[in-house]
């Protein structure tokens, strides 16, 4: 049975992201400005120059699938949603920081050569052919309970070429 806790949801915060600007990096700091531990991305809309996703490079058994980080270039059409929460540990292909805001996002990209979906990595890049950009996220934080990423060295991530680069984390999930 699934373990679950309830909360109320908090502010809803609309950001607007620059051309040029790292997606993920001014995720973390609209984050840590709001004040927000706990929350939910519940929409992010726009265009990207440049998109870095960690995904799954092949199919195979659950302990021995290669997962790496992917660069698809642009011009890209992209949507996205995700978990807000905090880190408890660090390293591996995300960057978590002890301490820091923990962000897993979910983006599915589209171009001309296909589409894509990973979790969302520094240096993706947003797009727009104006100054003022229509990349939009909706942030929502929730109050009542908090969510932590928890590092797992006992979890381990492995590269496409079977090496362990990370231990991989699990979400824990406690009263606030």
């Amino acid at each position: 049975m699934a373990y679950h806790l309830g909360g109320k949801m908090g502010e809803i915060v609309l950001a607007r992201f620059e051309p040029g600007e790292d997606l993920l990096l001014g995720l973390r700091s609209v984050i840590k400005e709001r004040g927000i531990r706990t929350g939910v991305i519940l929409d992010c809309t726009g265009s990207l120059v440049r998109a870095r996703l960690q995904k799954f490079l092949k199919t195979g058994a659950i302990d021995r699938t290669p997962v790496g980080i992917v660069e698809i270039e642009g011009p890209l059409e992209a949507s996205g949603h995700g978990l807000i929460g905090q880190t408890r540990g660090a390293g591996g292909l995300g960057e978590y920081v002890d301490g820091e805001p923990y962000i897993h996002a979910h983006i599915t990209v589209t171009s001309s050569e296909g589409t894509f979906c990973g979790h969302l990595m520094p240096g993706t890049i947003v797009r727009s052919n104006r100054e003022i950009s229509h990349f939009t996220v909706v942030l929502a934080s929730f109050d009542g309970v908090v969510l932590t990423r928890v590092g797992d060295p006992s979890a381990t991530v492995r590269d496409e070429k079977g090496q362990v680069i990370s231990g991989g984390g699990y979400h824990e999930l406690t009263p606030a």
